[in-house]
């Protein structure tokens, strides 16, 4: 019985003690993290509670755009961020004349967009729309006489943004087409297919400042 025994002892006491070795390693590598400067846990991109690299402090822009979605030659502009994504408004308006003849162009803009990217350096992809009125008038007996034309317009942006998350300079560069102009309010200048044209091939440029 003895001699049978013994190597079955022998056994049970090798599992506890490799048991008891397994808990000492885990505990002790529990101590090392627990033991970390602050400043190394920092460092870990996804900590708990870490808001991101890009947690957005600066919620609001106003920029001066070049053409782009305005469908004119400028517009001014407030945007709004939550997050990703943003909320803008945009007017413009265009008065002008010559001897016989006076105009205005005037435009109005809503677009939402979203920024793709965690740094300053982003995708921008958007949708809206452009409400326009335009206006050409001649004194009376004139040829032509007085023309109004209003309307809205669909509109994209597909681009490049540079937007820091704590704010600074905010510039933009992109592809802006807008369709819809029928009636054409360009048509008071254009024909619609022509407008339309031009609407297709809309480049726009911003820069501001986000704050």
């Amino acid at each position: 019985m003895r001699s049978r025994s013994a190597p079955l002892l022998v056994l049970f006491l090798f599992a506890i003690l490799s048991l008891a070795n397994s808990n000492t390693v885990a505990a002790q590598q529990a101590q090392d993290v627990t033991a970390q400067p602050a400043g190394n846990l920092a460092q870990q991109p996804y900590a708990v509670g870490d808001p991101g690299p890009a947690a957005r402090t600066a919620v609001n822009s106003l920029f001066f755009e070049l053409a782009g979605n305005g469908a004119s030659l400028y517009s001014i502009n407030y945007e709004r961020f939550f997050d990703k994504w943003g909320l803008r408004g945009g007017i413009s308006f265009l008065p002008s004349g010559t001897v016989d003849t006076t105009w205005s162009f005037s435009t109005a803009t809503i677009v939402g967009s979203y920024h793709l990217g965690d740094g300053a350096h982003k995708l921008q992809v958007g949708l809206g729309v452009t409400a326009s009125y335009a206006s050409r008038a001649r004194p009376p007996g004139s040829y032509g006489g007085t023309e109004a034309r209003g309307g809205i317009a669909a509109t994209a942006v597909v681009g490049y943004r540079y937007l820091p998350a704590d704010g600074g300079f905010d510039f933009g560069v992109g592809w802006t087409p807008i369709v819809g102009f029928q009636p054409g309010v360009l048509g008071v200048f254009f024909n619609n297919t022509f407008a339309n044209v031009i609407g297709l091939l809309g480049i726009g440029l911003h820069f501001g400042y986000a704050f």
